[in-house]
């Protein structure tokens, strides 16, 4: 096996870890980022 070889081997096993990372903590990071701007303050002060 050439080094041209492995390196894009590695090249492409690092491409599909990336991936997965994004697909499996994408949703997760966007929830949160959701939750965060839909929360709130759960005690709103009162106007008179």
């Amino acid at each position: 096996m050439t080094s041209d070889a492995r390196r894009t081997r590695r090249l492409q096993h690092v491409t599909a870890t990336g991936s997965a990372l994004a697909v499996a903590l994408g949703p997760l990071l966007l929830g949160a980022l959701l939750a965060k701007s839909v929360g709130g303050d759960p005690w709103p002060p009162s106007t008179p």
